[in-house]
C-alpha cells in the first residue's frame, strides 16, 4: 500500500486551480483599472488641448494638470503591479499549503505502515 493512496490528488489539484483562478481575477481587475486610467488620461489630454486652443486654459495650467494626471496614471500602474504580485503570491501560497497537506498525509500514512 502506497503512502499516497489516501490522498485525493484531483481534490488537491482542484484547490490549486481554484486559487489560481480566483487570483487571476484580481490581476485582470488590476489591468482593467490601468486601462481605464490610461483611457481617461488620453481623453483628458484631448480636452486640455481643446481648452488651450480656445484660450480657456493656459499652457502652464495645462502642464500642471498633465503632470498630475501622469502621477495618477503612474500610481495606478504601481497599484496594479502590486495587486498582480500579491495575487501570484496568494496562489503560490495556496499551492504550497496543498502540497504540505499532501506530504503530511503521505508521511502520516507511511509512519502507520
Amino acid at each position: 500500500m502506497s503512502a499516497f493512496s489516501n490522498i485525493d490528488i484531483s481534490a488537491a489539484l482542484q484547490q490549486v486551480l481554484t486559487a489560481f483562478s480566483q487570483n487571476a481575477g484580481v490581476a485582470i481587475s488590476a489591468t482593467a483599472l490601468v486601462q481605464h486610467q490610461f483611457s481617461q488620461y488620453i481623453e483628458d489630454l484631448e480636452n486640455l488641448q481643446d481648452s488651450i486652443n480656445d484660450g480657456t486654459v493656459s499652457p502652464a495650467l495645462a502642464q500642471n494638470v498633465v503632470d498630475s494626471e501622469k502621477a495618477s496614471l503612474d500610481a495606478a500602474i504601481q497599484a496594479a503591479t502590486g495587486l498582480r504580485l500579491v495575487a501570484v503570491q496568494n496562489a503560490v501560497n495556496t499551492a504550497l499549503k496543498v502540497l504540505e497537506q499532501i506530504l503530511g498525509t503521505a508521511l502520516s500514512s507511511a509512519l502507520k505502515l
